[in-house]
C-alpha cells in the first residue's frame, strides 16, 4: 500500500476543478465558460492526500503554470468593463 502525504496548495477554484478533471480524464482544461468567473477566481488553500505517483501527476499539471495559477484564473480576477 502506498503511503499518502498531505499536500496543501493555494489555488483558484478553476485550477482545483481542472486538476480534479485532469486526474479523472487526463485533459488539462475543461470548459467552465458557463460558470461565474468571479466564483472560479476564488483562491484558497486546498488540501489533498496523494501518494508519490499522484503527487508527480499534480506536479506535471502545474509544470505549465510556473506562476502557480493558470492564465484563465488570473484573468478571472480582473474586473470586467461596464457594458461587457
Amino acid at each position: 500500500m502506498s503511503k499518502r502525504n498531505t499536500v496543501r496548495k493555494k489555488m483558484s477554484l478553476r485550477d482545483y476543478i481542472n486538476l480534479m478533471n485532469y486526474f479523472k480524464t487526463g485533459e488539462l482544461e475543461m470548459d467552465l465558460s458557463e460558470y461565474e468567473p468571479s466564483a472560479l477566481a476564488k483562491t484558497e488553500i486546498r488540501v489533498m492526500r496523494f501518494n508519490e505517483e499522484e503527487k508527480a501527476k499534480m506536479d506535471k499539471f502545474f509544470s505549465d503554470n510556473p506562476f502557480g495559477m493558470s492564465i484563465k484564473s488570473v484573468m478571472d480576477l480582473i474586473p470586467k468593463r461596464e457594458g461587457k
